[in-house]
């Protein structure tokens, strides 16, 4: 599968370099690279810029105060274990609550529940946050069941740069032939103040989309 935070173009740039190598500087080589650099960084930001799915992610139900003082209301709430959310599409998707008769899903189009403050439940998108407004689980313990997307719709800028400075990084710390070929290629390996320069950026990249977890 082709990566997704930044294109081989994007390395060779890097690299100073016009074209690929004979053999180890081949574009379905470079792209295997940054495709494990992506892996690497979302591990490390706890984050995604790729859509994910989580399935029946069970929790346990908060109970909360939640509006401006003086018109608090209570309501239960559940956070998903990995977050921003995306949309959530009927059929696909599910929020269900347990109750005596099993799970209910206010997601399904035809139990007619509806999305929004202060109406049956309430999505915060970017926290991950689900508050249940009207409609309520009958148990707190494993009371809630999600099955959603998590991540971002798209690459933002500074990530699909740092990406392609790992894989970068990775060329020119690889194989000895590798160097080889990127001098051949008409690029240079960098000195060691600009591979320094990489490094603090990859770093500052990654505190700016770390993502503490939920739990």
């Amino acid at each position: 599968m082709a990566p997704t935070y930044c294109a081989a173009t994007d390395v060779l740039f890097y690299l100073g370099m016009s074209g690929y190598g004979s053999s180890l500087l081949t574009q379905a080589q470079i792209e295997d690279i940054i495709t494990k650099c992506e892996a690497d960084f979302n591990e490390r930001t706890n984050n995604s810029f790729l859509a994910k799915r989580v399935t029946n992610e069970r929790h346990y139900l908060d109970r909360v105060k939640v509006g401006p003082m003086g018109k608090r209301l209570i309501a239960y709430r559940v956070r998903a274990n990995f977050f921003p959310l995306q949309t959530f599409v009927s059929g696909t998707h599910k929020i269900e609550i347990l109750r005596s008769d099993g799970y209910y899903d206010l997601v399904l189009s035809t139990n007619n529940c509806v999305e929004g403050w202060l109406k049956d439940y309430w999505i915060d998108f970017e926290k991950g946050w689900i508050f249940f407004m009207n409609k309520y689980p009958h148990y707190r313990i494993g009371g809630c069941q999600l099955t959603y997307d998590w991540g971002h719709a798209a690459v933002p800028l500074d990530v699909e740069d740092a990406t392609a400075m790992m894989a970068a990084l990775k060329c020119i710390m690889g194989p000895s032939r590798m160097t080889v070929e990127i001098a051949e290629g008409g690029g240079s390996i960098p000195d060691q103040s600009i591979v320094s320069e990489w490094k603090e950026q990859i770093e500052r990249t990654i505190g700016n989309h770390f993502i503490i977890p939920s739990k």
